[in-house]
């Protein structure tokens, strides 16, 4: 059993050890630089006001309008000037015209550019697009107003918004510093390069399994540690001495104390990529969530 405790945490150490430093490294970024987000308090305060005497269309009308059946949320916003409800329904978006009732229309390239100078208050300098990921809009949060215009502002900063093809609503905003930031912060410590986050699955699975892996490798190291330890003060050492030299007392020691804590930061990360392996998921079933909701808006 001791065996094969060792080759566990020697080759699965030899496998990690530089994915566990880029960890604890680029932590160290995202405590300075967080991930990119464009704040609601934002998006709000520049959002256009809703001509309320334009309405034409009752929400239970627009939801009908919509073909939803069981609607999870409807939104009234403005689009140039034009009341629109945003109907979300198990994921789908559908955008309904609050004056007539007809569907919006999907979003051009032109379109994009004209809402983000509005918003923001400067030329554009490119518009790219629609694209269903890009970096800075890859996790599931997007995933309803996909597909989205990239459209990068003429200023010094470097400025890119995120414009959604479905709702015209700006959603994400990134500058330069902050993408170069992220690509040593955020996209390494949560393994989220584009290419692997957004098969959600894939992802999942991949930081589950590495950080099982992780916890045997730091449950191995300290358990083989202070089986150590006891070896040597069985053997005459006094106090905590180490039996190891150099390089070799350094892991011993380091392992028997940092080792704990990296430990607990590992487990805490497991737990929080769950997903009803173990426990329950954070998703209620849908007769669940109307019991709490109220009444249906048809009764």
């Amino acid at each position: 059993m001791q065996r094969l405790l060792v080759q566990l945490h020697r080759w699965i150490g030899i496998v990690l050890c530089l994915m566990f430093a880029a960890w604890f490294a680029s932590g160290i970024v995202m405590i300075y630089v967080p991930f990119p987000l464009l704040p609601l308090a934002d998006r709000i305060d520049r959002a256009e006001l809703v001509d309320i005497d334009r309405i034409r269309v009752a929400p239970i009308e627009a939801i009908d309008l919509a073909d939803s059946s069981s609607s999870v949320g409807i939104r009234l916003r403005s689009q140039d000037g034009r009341p629109q409800y945003v109907i979300t329904d198990n994921g789908r978006v559908v955008v309904v015209q609050a004056d007539t009732g007809e569907p919006a229309a999907a979003l051009d390239s032109s379109s994009a550019g004209r809402i983000a100078r509005k918003f923001s208050g400067i030329a554009t300098q490119s518009v790219h697009g629609p694209v269903q990921y890009d970096q800075w809009v890859v996790y599931s949060a997007f995933d309803t107003l996909r597909p989205y215009y990239r459209v990068r502002l003429d200023d010094p900063a470097g400025t890119d918004l995120y414009v959604s093809a479905v709702t015209g609503e700006v959603v994400q905003r990134t500058s330069r510093s902050q993408r170069r930031w992220n690509y040593v912060g955020a996209v390494v410590h949560w393994i989220y390069p584009t290419v692997i986050r957004k098969h959600w699955a894939l992802w999942d699975q991949l930081v589950w399994w590495v950080s099982l892996a992780g916890i045997v490798l730091t449950l191995a190291g300290i358990y083989l540690g202070i089986l150590r330890w006891r070896s040597a003060a069985r053997a005459g050492q006094r106090g905590l001495s180490s039996p190891y030299r150099g390089w070799m007392k350094w892991h011993h020691v380091g392992g028997l104390t940092i080792g704990v804590v990296v430990l607990t930061w590992i487990f805490s990360g497991w737990l929080s990529m769950d997903h009803g392996r173990l426990f329950s998921t954070p998703s209620p079933a849908p007769d669940h969530v109307e019991r709490f909701t109220g009444m249906s808006v048809r009764a």
